[in-house]
């Protein structure tokens, strides 16, 4: 696990600690990769959202000609606006905030190509619907990205796996400049 000290944006973003890692093993003929995020004390937009605790997973497995991708996030005191949103929720479930923001909790995407798949997630995407400060319209904040995949490499007998957890991740673009914090 790699944890990092507390982070701050203010008016955007406030949380403690982050802990990241990813790891691969195997048991019998499945192979995996799993990656995943744990961040404590997650204030977003001066409150507006705010966390206990999120912990995401991300992992891709192998088994034979077979691969499956799937993802989990654990919610332990979410609030987003006035909802008290349960520890488990379905994935992908999206909680709009009037029109400040829209939140995606529990954001899970498999994608197949060819003999490869990659499974990513989050526990929390959130979009600006209207400018926050100098944080235009459209920005987003994601909350423990996680990444996991598998695929062969160059020779395709030995397979590569990879994967690439997050604490926070804002993208703002501010005119032609894009801000990247991670």
């Amino acid at each position: 696990p790699t944890p990092t000290a507390p982070h701050n944006l203010p008016a955007l973003a406030g949380v403690g600690a982050i802990s990241t890692e990813v790891a691969s093993s195997s048991a019998g003929s499945v192979h995996s990769i799993k990656s995943s995020a744990e961040i404590a004390n997650v204030s977003l937009l001066s409150g507006v959202i705010r966390a206990k605790a999120l912990t995401t997973h991300a992992t891709a497995t192998h088994e034979g000609d077979t691969l499956n991708g799937f993802g989990d996030t654990d919610l332990v005191g979410l609030k987003v606006g006035s909802i008290t949103v349960p520890l488990d929720v379905a994935p992908n479930t999206t909680i709009k905030v009037g029109n400040l923001a829209s939140v995606v909790v529990n954001e899970q995407k498999t994608t197949r190509v060819g003999d490869k798949i990659i499974q990513e997630g989050s526990a929390l995407k959130v979009t600006l619907l209207r400018d926050r400060g100098q944080t235009p319209l459209g920005s987003t904040i994601t909350v423990n990205p996680v990444r996991a995949a598998w695929g062969p490499s160059i020779p395709p007998k030995s397979p590569a796996v990879f994967g690439n957890p997050f604490g926070t991740l804002a993208k703002a673009h501010v005119g032609d400049i894009q801000a990247v914090h991670g």
